[in-house]
């Protein structure tokens, strides 16, 4: 028999002598085994199946002034990271929850559409630290050098060129080695109407170079 994920309590006289929590299989003959060897007088055996993706709640809707952000979640703990404008583009989260199964640490890189200049955009950071828990950097184009450097300082060394960016949530839990909805990022793209603004806006400061030099 296995199990994707357990939690074993043993108890001898109502004290706890084993407790923990184990992702990947178990064998049931190892559970026995324990058993026998800590004399215990009662054991639980607590089971719980990583979450399916059909469990795992989506990001929220975007607000408006909500520009580049991140969102994880194994289906009981939830964090969103969300920045409120172009400059402060960068935070962090430490012992997020415990690593799924089948995660792979990567750094993944947005890549910008070819209307920004092309080239990588904002880039996340997904590890697995020495608890067993995760920790993520996230990084967009308003960090400051100060905050560049320290996701640098943490940058895994598989290194992923992700998707394009669209300016909504982007799963990229497949980049990670774990299934659909684990893991989302969003980085803003300017809308349409807005780069039709900037173009006539150079259009019009060339005309005006024009009629000086005129």
């Amino acid at each position: 028999m296995a199990l994707e994920c357990f939690s074993l309590g043993i108890i001898n006289k109502g004290t706890p002598l084993v407790s923990g929590h184990i992702i990947g299989e178990v064998n049931m003959t190892i559970f026995r085994k324990t058993l026998m060897a800590t004399g215990a007088a009662a054991a639980m055996l607590i089971v719980g199946a990583q979450p399916s993706s059909a469990l795992l709640l989506p990001p929220p809707p975007l607000l408006p002034g909500q520009v580049d952000g991140a969102y994880l979640t194994d289906g009981s703990t939830v964090i969103t990271r969300q920045a409120v404008d172009e400059t402060h583009e960068f935070f962090d989260v430490l012992d997020a929850f415990p690593t799924p199964a089948g995660f792979t640490e990567a750094t993944v890189y947005l890549q910008e559409p070819a209307s920004e200049g092309g080239g990588t955009s904002d880039g996340i950071t997904i590890k697995s630290n020495s608890t067993g828990h995760l920790d993520a950097w996230f990084m967009s184009d308003g960090a400051s050098s100060a905050e560049l450097a320290i996701f640098n300082a943490n940058l895994s060394t598989h290194i992923v060129a992700g998707p394009l960016e669209t300016g909504q949530w982007q799963d990229l839990s497949a980049l990670f080695g774990v299934g659909a909805g684990h893991f989302f990022v969003q980085s803003d793209v300017p809308e349409p109407a807005s780069l039709a603004l900037l173009g006539a806006g150079l259009i019009g400061l060339g005309l005006v170079r024009r009629r000086k030099a005129a």
